[in-house]
C-alpha cells in the first residue's frame, strides 16, 4: 500500500477496542474462518465485531466475515505486531477443524525447522495441486521448505516450489527458489529437474547445438529417478523447436522414440504432444486416431487438454484443436497458471484462425502477447504478435499491415528468426491474396515454401497452400510450383492432415486445365469444410468467378451469394467486396455490406466486449484476463460509443451478424 492509502486504513482501526481489532486479525489471517472460529480464536464474543460493522469496515454474509475492501485487510494485517500475527495463527490452529487449514496455521506460527509440520504441509501441496489450486500448492511448498532443516528434503521441496511458481508466471520467485535450492543436497532427480530450468529460464532452448541430446538425457534422468510425469514435459520444450526450426529428421524420429520410452501410455496427452511437435509428418495418423476417441467432457486437467489440443492441431486437425485449447485455456486462467496458460493462447490463436474464429484470435493473441512479457517467454510473445497481424491480414482491417508487422519481425530478425518469421510472409500474403495482388501475393508466400530460403517452414505449408496456388495462377506462376504440389500431396497421402488434405482439394481447380475445373470445384465443395468456413467460402467464390467467365451468369449467382454471406459473417472485408463485384457483374443488384462496427475495437477491447456480450460481470471479466475491475469499467465506457449503443444490454445485438441486404 502507499503511504497515504496506509495512514487512512490505520487511522480508522486506532479507534477500535483491542478484542475489535483481534477479531479482524483472525479473519485477515483466514478468509474462509466463520464467525464462530474469529469469535473463539480472538477470545471475544461476536459482538466484539460490530463496531467494525457499524464502520463500513466488514460484514457478515454466508457465514464468513468478509472486508469491505481488500486494503483493509492489508491494513489490519500490517497494524498488528509481529508477535500478535504468531500468537494469532496458533490461536486458530487450536480451534479451526479443517485439516487443511490447521495444518497451514500451525506452519505460519511455526518459528523454526518443524518435519511434522513441513511434511503435512507437503501433502497439503499436492493436494492443493491435483484439484487444480496451483497457486496453494506453491505457496504451502515454499513453506514447507522454510520449516525444513533436512539438507535434502529441503531441496527437493525448494525444487517443487520453484516448479510451481514458473507455472504461475512468478519467473523471478522461481530463479530465487532455483538458487537457492543449489546451496542444498539433491537427489539425481532434481539435479535433473534443475538442469531443466537453467536451460528454460536461459532461453537457450532454440538456439543452442545439441540441445536435443540434452533434454533426452535430462528426460531420462527424471524417469530413472521416477518422475516420468515430468520427464515427459520436459520434452514439451525441445519438440517445439522441433516444429519451428528446420529440424533434420533424425533428430525428430530421435525426439519421437525419446517420449515414447519414457514408459506412458502411447495415448497419454504428454507423448502425443511431444510427438505431434517433433515430427507431426510420421505420428500425425497416430495422433489422429488417438485424439478421435477422446471425450473432452471427460477431460478434466486443463494441461492435459491443452496437449491434446497442441498435438490435435499439429496434425492438421484446427477444428478439434480449437475445442480442446479453449477449453484448457477456462482451466489454466482459472488455476492462474499464466505460463502455460500463454502457451495454449498461443497456440489456440494458431489454430482458431485457420477455423474461422478470427475475433478469437485477435483476443487470444493479444492477451497472450501481453503475458508473455511478464512470464519471460519473448518466443511465445512475437509468435502471439504475428498470429495477431494474420488475423488483421484477413480480415481487411488494417490497411497498412506493415506496421503491424514490423516491431516483431525486427525482434525476430535480431534473434535470427529464420522460420519464426513464416507468420510474417503468410500475413503479407493473405492481405494481398485478399485485395487480389497475386504477383505481390505469390513474392510474399514463395519464401515458406522455398527450401532453399532461411524463412521455409516445412509445417506451415500446409494451411497456405490455397494461398500460394491461387496466388500463382493469378501471376502466371504455376510452372514454379512443379517441386511443391507432388511434395505435399505424398505428404497428404502418408501423413492425412486435414488441413492440408481440404486445401490441396480448394487448390486443384487452379492447378488444372480451365475446362477441366469445375469436376474438381464440385469434389472440393463435397469435402467437409464445416469447421474451416474460409476454405469454403473462397471455393464458393473461386467457382463464381469460373462461372460467370465461361457465360454462365445465372448458374455463378447462388455460389457468389453464398460466399458472400460467408465472408460477411466471418468479417473479410476485402473479401466480402471482391465477392460482391462479382455478384453484381453477374446483373443481380447487391447492397453494401454494413460497416462491421466491431472492427473498431482493439483486440483487448473486442475481447472485453465479448466477455460483457455473454453476461459476465466487470469484477468477473477481470478475475478472468488478470485486470483491474475499474480497468474493464474504463474499457467499457470507450466500448460503448464505438459499438453506436448505450448500455450494457445491447451489447448481445451489437455481436449479432451485420449483413445489410
Amino acid at each position: 500500500m502507499t503511504s497515504r492509502l496506509e495512514r487512512a486504513f490505520a487511522s480508522r482501526l486506532r479507534d477500535l477496542s483491542p478484542n475489535t481489532r483481534a477479531g479482524l486479525l483472525a479473519a485477515a489471517l483466514d478468509s474462509r474462518a466463520s464467525p464462530n472460529e474469529i469469535a473463539r480464536s480472538s477470545g471475544a464474543g461476536l459482538e466484539s465485531l460490530q463496531p467494525a460493522i457499524d464502520g463500513d469496515l466488514v460484514d457478515i454474509a454466508d457465514d464468513r466475515v468478509r472486508f469491505r475492501h481488500p486494503l483493509i485487510r492489508s491494513a489490519v494485517r500490517q497494524a498488528a505486531s509481529a508477535q500478535q500475527v504468531l500468537e494469532m495463527y496458533r490461536a486458530l490452529a487450536e480451534v479451526v477443524a479443517d485439516p487443511e487449514r490447521q495444518v497451514w496455521h500451525r506452519a505460519m506460527a511455526a518459528t523454526g525447522p518443524d518435519e511434522s509440520i513441513a511434511s503435512a504441509l507437503e501433502q497439503h501441496a499436492r493436494l492443493a495441486a491435483a484439484r487444480g489450486a496451483v497457486t496453494v500448492a506453491g505457496t504451502a511448498l515454499e513453506r514447507a521448505a522454510a520449516l525444513t532443516a533436512d539438507s535434502r528434503n529441503k531441496g527437493a521441496r525448494l525444487v517443487a516450489a520453484a516448479e510451481t511458481a514458473y507455472e504461475l508466471g512468478l519467473v523471478e520467485s522461481a530463479r530465487r527458489l532455483v538458487d537457492e535450492a543449489k546451496s542444498f543436497e539433491l537427489s539425481t532427480r532434481d539435479i535433473a529437474r534443475l538442469a531443466w530450468f537453467r536451460q528454460i529460464l536461459s532461453g537457450s532452448v532454440w538456439f543452442e547445438s545439441g540441445a536435443a541430446r540434452t533434454f533426452v538425457t535430462i528426460a531420462e534422468q527424471l524417469r530413472d529417478g521416477g518422475d516420468a510425469d515430468m520427464a515427459l514435459r520436459s520434452l514439451v520444450p525441445i519438440a517445439h523447436r522441433c516444429w519451428w526450426t528446420r529440424t533434420k529428421t533424425r533428430t525428430r524420429a530421435y525426439l519421437v522414440e525419446a517420449a515414447l520410452a519414457m514408459g506412458m501410455a502411447d495415448d497419454d496427452p504428454r507423448v502425443l504432444a511431444v510427438v505431434g511437435l517433433a515430427h507431426p509428418e510420421e505420428t500425425g495418423p497416430t495422433i489422429l486416431k488417438r485424439v478421435s476417441r477422446m471425450r473432452l467432457h471427460e477431460m478434466t486437467d486443463p494441461i492435459a487438454a491443452m496437449y491434446v489440443g497442441i498435438a490435435a492441431e499439429k496434425a492438421g486437425d484446427f477444428a478439434t484443436g480449437v475445442r480442446f485449447l479453449a477449453s484448457a485455456i477456462d482451466g489454466l486462467r482459472e488455476q492462474v497458471r499464466l505460463v502455460p496458460l500463454t502457451q495454449a493462447l498461443v497456440h489456440y490463436a494458431w489454430a482458431a484462425i485457420h477455423a474461422g474464429e478470427w475475433p478469437a484470435t485477435a483476443a487470444a493473441a493479444h492477451e497472450a502477447a501481453g503475458l508473455a512479457r511478464d512470464t519471460r517467454q519473448p518466443q511465445y510473445g512475437l509468435t502471439a504478435e504475428l498470429v495477431g497481424a494474420l488475423a488483421t491480414a484477413l480480415r481487411g482491417t488494417e490497411p497498412d499491415i506493415e506496421s503491424v508487422l514490423a516491431e516483431p519481425e525486427r525482434a525476430l530478425l535480431a534473434m535470427k528468426g529464420g522460420p519464426l518469421l513464416a507468420t510474417a510472409h503468410l500475413a503479407r500474403g493473405a492481405a494481398a491474396i485478399g485485395d487480389g495482388r497475386h504477383e505481390d501475393a505469390f513474392q510474399h508466400l514463395w519464401p515458406v515454401f522455398d527450401e532453399t530460403d532461411s524463412v521455409f517452414h516445412r509445417f506451415m505449408r500446409w494451411p497456405a497452400l490455397l494461398d500460394l496456388v491461387e496466388a500463382a495462377a493469378g501471376s502466371g506462376q504455376i510452372s514454379r510450383l512443379a517441386d511443391v504440389i507432388p511434395d505435399l500431396e505424398a505428404i497428404s497421402l502418408h501423413s492425412e492432415p486435414p488441413i492440408l488434405r481440404l486445401n490441396l482439394a480448394c487448390a486443384r481447380p487452379f492447378l488444372a486445365a480451365d475446362d477441366q475445373a469445375e469436376p474438381l470445384f464440385t469434389a472440393a465443395l463435397a469435402q467437409d469444410l464445416a469447421g474451416y468456413p474460409f476454405l469454403r467460402a473462397r471455393t464458393l467464390f473461386s467457382l463464381g468467378r469460373w462461372l460467370r467467365r465461361r457465360r454462365r451468369s445465372a448458374e455463378s449467382r447462388s455460389p457468389l451469394r453464398e460466399s458472400v454471406a460467408l465472408f460477411d459473417a466471418l468479417g473479410a472485408r476485402a473479401w466480402s467486396g471482391r465477392a460482391r463485384q462479382e455478384l453484381r457483374a453477374t446483373g443481380e443488384k447487391v447492397g453494401r455490406r454494413a460497416p462491421d462496427l466491431r472492427d473498431r475495437l482493439t483486440a483487448q477491447e473486442l475481447q472485453i466486449a465479448q466477455l460483457a456480450a455473454e453476461g459476465l460481470s466487470n469484477r468477473q471479466i477481470a478475475e478472468r484476463l488478470f485486470l483491474s475491475p475499474r480497468t474493464i469499467g474504463g474499457h467499457l465506457y470507450r466500448i460503448f460509443p464505438k459499438l453506436e449503443i448505450t448500455a450494457r444490454a445491447h451489447l448481445r445485438d451489437a455481436f449479432a451478424d451485420r449483413v445489410r441486404d
